[in-house]
């Protein structure tokens, strides 16, 4: 059995809302349970979490989305690849305590 965690970042790449499910689990079904607490500027995510759903919950709250989009997506969304490029903080933060905890992958959300 396998355990992820998945974690939300400030810009300086403290975690801010922290999560954790069975392994087999999608990712994406954290994205909205960890965001209810904070009103944050940006969401950076990977194309795991471009689903209409969680698209839709970003827009109607004023978020700015930061999601490359699917392949199948017959409307292609810009991406702010720049500003795209920052979503390693979450990833570096696992990395850091990873080695130290042993931790498994998390899910990228920032």
């Amino acid at each position: 059995m396998t355990t992820k965690i998945h974690a939300i970042c400030d810009a300086l790449g403290n975690p801010v809302e922290l999560g954790i499910t069975p392994g087999q689990d999608a990712d994406i079904t954290q994205a909205e349970p960890l965001l209810e607490n904070i009103d944050p500027d940006a969401f950076l995510a990977d194309k795991a979490y471009d689903a209409d759903r969680l698209i839709d919950r970003l827009i109607q709250r004023g978020i700015t989305l930061v999601i490359p989009p699917k392949r199948n997506r017959t409307t292609r969304r810009k991406t702010d690849f720049s500003l795209y490029s920052e979503r390693n903080l979450v990833e570096r933060l696992f990395s850091i305590n990873s080695s130290s905890f042993a931790l498994s992958q998390p899910a990228t959300i920032n």
